[in-house]
């Protein structure tokens, strides 16, 4: 908590700055938020490119807005919603199927395919067939996940994937907490739905 406590009150030190005309603030403001950016960006494109785009335009938005920026909420909320709006609207462009890939917040990151969604624990020697039915059950999951209404969507994957409360999750999106557990109620039962058969099948291998 302590350390979150800085981390805002630095964010407001800057947003300060960057009202007075300071460019190279908001570049550390960029340089502080802009890895989980991607993150989260790239858990709804599932593109590396188009994750790199979403939230370079997420930024621009903030940038052209900063000094709209009161203080009510901290710069993480209110950046994440412009974030997740840009990330909705990737989303209504896009008519094909789109996977999602859950990027690991690493240094090597960019470079890992997409066959590395869940990786292994280090040194563990899986068995190959676990590993194949972990494979096949991850493109699954990336599917059944791709698949739930974009409001479900964002709720399960910024809780699920990236650990965002409750409380982030209804102030990034601007509903109720009633309405983001329900999201997360009913995106957990299709998933389990969807999943449930093939999980049995893979525990009685």
């Amino acid at each position: 908590m302590v350390a979150e406590g800085k981390r805002m009150d630095r964010d407001r030190e800057l947003i300060k700055l960057i009202q007075g005309g300071s460019k190279d603030a908001f570049a550390e403001l960029v340089e502080r938020h802009k890895k989980r950016a991607l993150s989260i960006a790239y858990s709804f494109t599932g593109d590396y490119e188009d994750a790199k785009n979403v939230s370079q335009e997420a930024f621009l938005k903030a940038y052209q807005s900063i000094r709209k920026f009161r203080g009510a909420s901290s710069f993480y909320t209110w950046f994440y919603r412009i974030l997740i709006n840009a990330c909705k609207d990737h989303i209504r462009k896009k008519s094909a199927e789109r996977f999602i890939f859950f990027i690991n917040q690493e240094e090597n990151d960019e470079e890992r395919s997409s066959e590395d969604i869940f990786l292994t624990e280090p040194g563990s020697d899986p068995d190959p067939q676990d590993e194949l039915l972990n494979k096949e059950l991850n493109k699954k999951i990336t599917r059944a996940i791709n698949s739930l209404p974009t409001n479900q969507r964002i709720a399960f994957v910024l809780k699920h994937i990236h650990g965002m409360s409750i409380k982030e999750i209804k102030n990034i999106t601007h509903c109720a907490p009633g309405t983001v557990k329900s999201r997360l109620y009913h995106a957990v039962i299709k998933l389990q739905d969807r999943l449930g058969a093939y999980c049995e099948k893979g525990k009685h291998k």
